[in-house]
């Protein structure tokens, strides 16, 4: 599943995403040090990628890919909210 990404094809989407939104990656840091696989969970989330289909890339269960959500948006926003809150966040970079 995860291994199904290889290292360089993360670092190309990565390059994309700072082509079309340049400060897509900077403003999540300047928020937050996040870590490895929540970085690519958030670039996943950027092109729109499903929750399940994020858990399939990542080799994670669906669960805890929902409770990455719900924990970064209550690290960055010092409240509650639920995984979409999170992708809605995401999404307005």
């Amino acid at each position: 599943a995860g291994a199904n990404i290889k290292p360089d094809e993360w670092k190309e989407l990565d390059g994309r995403l700072k082509a079309v939104y340049p400060r897509f990656s900077s403003s999540l840091y300047g928020l937050y040090n996040l870590t490895p696989i929540e970085y690519k969970m958030c670039m996943l989330l950027k092109i729109r990628t499903a929750p399940v289909e994020i858990a399939t890339v990542l080799n994670k269960d669906k669960s805890s890919v929902s409770s990455m959500r719900r924990r970064l948006y209550r690290k960055v926003f010092g409240k509650d909210g639920s995984g979409k809150d999170w992708d809605e966040f995401i999404l307005s970079l």
